[in-house]
C-alpha cells in the first residue's frame, strides 16, 4: 500500500519515536457528525463543510508541554483522501500542526479496508520504511488498540504523561 504523505517533502526524524496520531475523536470531536456514521451516509459524515466544524478536543497543550520533547509527530486518519485538505487546515487552525506536519488520510485504493486494519498496514509500512524508528500510534479506537502492539489509547493518555513515555 502506498503512502501519501501531503507532498511536503522528506520526513525528517529527529528522535527514535515517532508519534503517529489519529484524528477522529483523538484530537478532532466529531460528534456533530455522528448521525451520518449511524445511518452509514460515509458521504454526508465526511462532507467537508461538516468536517471543518469539527471541534479540538482538549489536548494542545500536551503537544507542547513536555509530552512530545522526546519524539516527532504525524497524523494518521481513516478519512478519505479527499478530505487531506480541510483536515490539514483543520490541524493547523487548531495548533495541533503545521503546514509541513505529516498527515496520511485513506487512499481510495483503501476504501473498504474498516479504519484499524487500514492503521495497522500503515503502521506496519512506516516500521518496514523507516527502520530503527519505533512509531507509536495514539487512538481511541478499541480494535485499533488492540490490533498495532505497543499503541496508547486517547483521549486517555493526554493527562498522563507517563502513558506516553512509558508506554
Amino acid at each position: 500500500m502506498g503512502l501519501f504523505f501531503g507532498g511536503c517533502g522528506r520526513m525528517t526524524m529527529t528522535d527514535k519515536t515517532i508519534w503517529v496520531i489519529d484524528v477522529d475523536n483523538t484530537v478532532a470531536d466529531n460528534s456533530h457528525r455522528h448521525s451520518f456514521a449511524q445511518a452509514k451516509d460515509w458521504d454526508g459524515f465526511f462532507m467537508d463543510a461538516l468536517v471543518e466544524k469539527d471541534k479540538p478536543i482538549n489536548t494542545k497543550g500536551h503537544f507542547y508541554q513536555g509530552h512530545f520533547i522526546h519524539g516527532d509527530h504525524m497524523f494518521l486518519t481513516a478519512r478519505p483522501m479527499r478530505n487531506y485538505v480541510v483536515t490539514q487546515k483543520w490541524l493547523v487552525r487548531h495548533g495541533y500542526a503545521t503546514p509541513t506536519t505529516r498527515l496520511i488520510c485513506k487512499p481510495e485504493e483503501a476504501r473498504l479496508l474498516k479504519a484499524p486494519e487500514f492503521k495497522l498496514g500503515v503502521m506496519q509500512t512506516l516500521a518496514v520504511d523507516f527502520p530503527g524508528y519505533a512509531f507509536r500510534l495514539i487512538d481511541d479506537h478499541p480494535r485499533t488498540l488492540e490490533l498495532v502492539p505497543g499503541s496508547v489509547k486517547a483521549p486517555d493518555c493526554w493527562g498522563d504523561k507517563l502513558a506516553l513515555e512509558g508506554a
